[in-house]
């Protein structure tokens, strides 16, 4: 299965553990695809995301954490009761959840008129060398 040639259904990733790991910019685009392909294709209980640091970095702030906790805790109906929720504005957390989505991390499910925010991922790890060293023999562990 190609990711580049059909919409990604969430309810495929449901129960898998992402791992994200991060790598030059370069490799990160494409590594991405094939980690997510070959998550789908086979029956590993994992995926391996490869983002690049600066996206590394905005994914780790407090307030985007919270964001991803709530949603994944409490499973809101919508990107309005996400904010309420949050005790945040609108626009700050549907940016938020914007960059989650390109992130490959978050997926909207529409109902009605209201976008659901949804993390399928049982589990959600983060992998960085800082010195920028490639190719961790390190995998997440079945639980």
């Amino acid at each position: 299965m190609k990711i580049n040639d059909m919409p990604l259904n969430p309810e495929e990733l449901q129960g898998k553990k992402l791992l994200i790991t991060s790598l030059p910019d370069e490799e990160a685009d494409k590594q991405s695809l094939e980690g997510l392909e070959d998550a789908l294709n086979t029956d590993k209980p994992y995926i391996t995301k490869n983002v690049r640091p600066e996206h590394l970095r905005k994914l780790m702030t407090p307030k985007r954490r919270e964001l991803t906790k709530l949603v994944k805790d409490e499973e809101p109906s919508s990107i309005t009761e996400t904010a309420e929720q949050l005790g945040r504005g609108l626009r700050e957390v549907d940016e938020d959840l914007k960059l989650l989505e390109r992130l490959g991390i978050l997926y909207f499910k529409q109902e009605g008129r209201a976008r659901k925010p949804i993390i399928p991922f049982q589990n959600i790890d983060i992998e960085y060398s800082y010195l920028g060293k490639e190719g961790s023999d390190k995998k997440p562990v079945e639980a």
